[in-house]
């Protein structure tokens, strides 16, 4: 399962646009571990315009930021987080103790309000089966968690990059 952190449906269908297109996909992937400078993406590429029109097309479509300091795009940062990403692979023993949390959490929660999840679900009308309705409850529940995790993210990629193009 995948997890794509963007912050609206319209910055969801860029996302989907980009991933698709050659030229930008392998720049995402790279962003999704922090910052970098543009170095890192034209070094040794002979294709450096292309890199260069594949991360101006990200900007334009708000999925990178670039950062600079009195000059030139110098820096780019992610403006969404997907995961799990085959960059980096979280200790599976953490994954394991915070998914258990995660499910005593749920369960416990679907026992106590049961009556108020079914209810809800009774009002909502028909095309939707209760186990989609439940789901969709956790999904924006961990919305909400997930926001300040994510702004938190972003604030500290922008920090991170401001201090490597003043450490130049």
């Amino acid at each position: 399962m995948v997890i794509l952190i963007v912050q609206s449906e319209k910055q969801l269908h860029r996302m989907c646009e980009a991933y698709n297109n050659k030229d930008c996909k392998p720049i995402l992937g790279l962003l999704m571990r922090g910052p970098l400078p543009i170095k890192i993406f034209i070094e040794g590429h002979s294709h450096q315009k292309k890199i260069k029109k594949a991360l101006e097309k990200l900007v334009k479509r708000q999925l990178v930021d670039d950062i600079s300091v009195n000059g030139p795009r110098e820096l780019y940062v992610a403006n969404f987080s997907l995961a799990p990403s085959s960059e980096t692979e979280a200790p599976k023993n953490l994954v394991n103790k915070l998914s258990n949390r995660f499910s005593d959490v749920l369960e416990d929660f679907l026992k106590r309000e049961s009556s108020k999840v079914k209810d809800a679900f009774e009002t909502c009308g028909e095309g939707i089966t209760l186990g989609r309705f439940t789901e969709s409850i956790f999904a924006e529940a961990f919305e909400k968690t997930f926001k300040l995790l994510h702004r938190e993210t972003m604030e500290e990629d922008k920090r991170i990059a401001q201090e490597i193009l003043k450490g130049r």
